[in-house]
């Protein structure tokens, strides 16, 4: 009977067989911490085969040799990750968290640590430049499956322990509105949300309406495209005076999404005004802001 049923019905077995293999602690394992199967391996015989446990000592054990890592792999090249973008009423994050390889930054652990450091900045009580370096040298919120870290810092650190490659936030920087809107496009972005994400290239900027009939229905939606036409044609600056080519003019420049418009005319059409926009490619950082309208704090890495 049992033997009949395999011949006729394989699939059905080998579907209840891949259920089993899938629910077993080393599968369960190397799901929940990515790492190799060899050091989950380690973890389980040192644990008992209990999963949290054994999760937890390979969480310590990558962090205690993160450190050792990440002096070690410090001077590699780290030019492959993400840009991460948070904006919420009136207060925009951009980050850039690199790594070695494209590989590594597929990763889930890579992934969670772009998304949740940008986070955190987000959550900063205020904008100064006390504040947002405060937030590397305390404890800031969950980090998800990165957890009994102290710092941003150390949730870095327990990545390269992780991950084996050089890890760093390179870039990251606040823009707070005093009035007005913000608003984002975030290129390829992994997360699929409108305001909150991560990708290859991002751009946030601000407007305010020049006439009292403009809605901020109005100023949102128009706030998106402009935010997709920086991130599509990377000016460099809002007007004339501040760079003498005028492709690299935001205003002078053909509207990304109808090119029988200048930006400058579409907003003049629209009455409304930009008055800062920062742009996030790995690599490269524009940031026109002007400082009676927003607050704006950077961080370099290089520095």
């Amino acid at each position: 009977m049992w033997r009949s049923f395999l011949v006729c019905n394989p699939s059905i077995y080998l579907k209840r067989l891949g259920s089993s293999v899938a629910r077993s602690p080393l599968a369960q394992l190397r799901k929940r911490t990515n790492l190799p199967l060899n050091k989950c391996k380690e973890a389980l015989v040192n644990c008992d085969n209990d999963v949290v446990t054994a999760e937890k000592w390979l969480l310590e054990k990558a962090e205690k040799e993160g450190w050792l890592k990440a002096e070690k792999l410090s001077g590699r090249d780290a030019t492959q990750g993400y840009v991460g973008v948070m904006v919420q009423r009136n207060r925009a994050v951009l980050t850039e968290v690199n790594c070695e390889t494209d590989f590594v930054a597929r990763t889930d652990v890579f992934k969670d640590l772009t998304r949740v450091i940008t986070a955190e900045l987000h959550q900063m009580a205020n904008v100064s430049d006390s504040t947002f370096m405060k937030v590397f040298q305390e404890a800031p919120g969950d980090l998800g499956p990165l957890t009994d870290y102290k710092t941003v810092s150390d949730a870095i650190i327990k990545a390269i322990g992780q991950l084996s490659e050089n890890i760093k936030l390179s870039h990251a920087c606040v823009l707070e509105a005093k009035e007005g809107s913000i608003s984002t496009f975030i290129y390829n972005n992994l997360l699929q949300t409108s305001h909150f994400g991560i990708g290859t290239y991002a751009a946030v900027l601000h407007l305010k309406a020049e006439s009292e009939l403009v809605s901020d229905n109005d100023i949102h939606s128009l706030g998106k495209k402009l935010a997709q036409h920086v991130v599509g044609l990377n000016p460099k600056s809002i007007d004339t005076t501040e760079v003498t080519s005028s492709s690299e003019v935001l205003l002078k420049q053909p509207f990304l999404l109808d090119n029988s418009l200048l930006v400058g005319e579409l907003l003049e059409r629209e009455r409304v005004k930009v008055t800062s926009f920062v742009s996030y490619r790995l690599g490269e950082v524009t940031a026109v802001v002007d400082e009676d309208e927003c607050q704006f704090v950077s961080y370099n890495h290089s520095t």
